[in-house]
């Protein structure tokens, strides 16, 4: 995993980055993306909430530029987010250990799930290569896989990706988000709107419309995180519903 996904986490300690961000729904999604793109474009820094991902080569292209911690943090800060975190250890062959971290997300006095990440971090990684293994603190490595995972989950909620490419093209910074939204998995494509991803009946409509069993497998691999952030009673509604279309559609 790219190093540079902590940047500023080797820098001095942050000071909180607070600004005033009007009061908004969160499911209004003109405005919260309005707003997104107000921050990214007139608060942010180059350099310090965001920057390139590794530094340029000579003859090479220019890196893609990705969302440091201070971004991620101003984002927590201003929008009061928590988290839950689980973490498992994976102990090597090799000696060498590996930390995993699954976020949950929430905001500040709702305990109404909003977003789930995951990030990982092993001592075996290219930034610790330069230290004798004794030496490397776990702690470091275990921060590391946490805030990766927060900053995966910070990142999906906020759609940064159209800011900060995960594949790693450049982004132009022109590019700005449309009231709605094109996934595809394999030759399936869903379109929808930030508040359907928190409301069981858009999986539920999407699920009866389906027209073949492959549809609904893609379907639930294609949405599987925002699936998991419903509780287990309404988890097993949806599949209640997909298994009923499958059984439907083999009539």
């Amino acid at each position: 995993m790219n190093e540079n996904l902590d940047q500023g986490s080797l820098l001095p300690a942050i000071v909180k980055d607070t600004h005033i961000v009007p009061k908004f729904d969160f499911n209004a999604i003109d405005n919260f993306y309005l707003e997104v793109d107000k921050i990214v474009k007139n608060t942010f820094k180059y350099g310090y909430h965001y920057g390139p991902a590794y530094e340029a080569k000579p003859g090479k292209s220019k890196p893609p530029d990705i969302l440091y911690k201070r971004g991620m943090q101003f984002f927590i800060d201003n929008f009061h987010l928590l988290f839950q975190d689980i973490i498992e250890i994976i102990k090597e062959e090799s000696e060498h250990v590996t930390f995993t971290c699954q976020s949950t997300m929430f905001r500040t006095g709702n305990e109404t799930v909003i977003a789930k990440g995951e990030g990982s971090c092993s001592t075996d990684e290219g930034r610790f290569s330069y230290m004798a293994f004794e030496k490397i603190s776990s702690r470091q490595v275990r921060e590391s896989a946490i805030l990766r995972s927060h900053k995966d989950a910070v990142e999906r909620f906020f759609n940064l990706s159209r800011f900060f490419p995960t594949d790693k093209q450049p982004s132009n910074g022109k590019q700005k988000e449309p009231p709605k939204q094109t996934t595809q998995e394999g030759t399936f494509r869903w379109t929808y709107k930030f508040a359907d991803m928190t409301d069981p009946e858009w999986f539920k409509k999407q699920l009866l419309a389906a027209k073949s069993d492959a549809e609904i497998t893609a379907f639930a691999k294609q949405f599987k995180m925002e699936l998991s952030c419903f509780s287990d009673q309404i988890q097993a509604e949806i599949a209640a519903v997909a298994n009923k279309r499958r059984m439907e559609i083999k009539k």
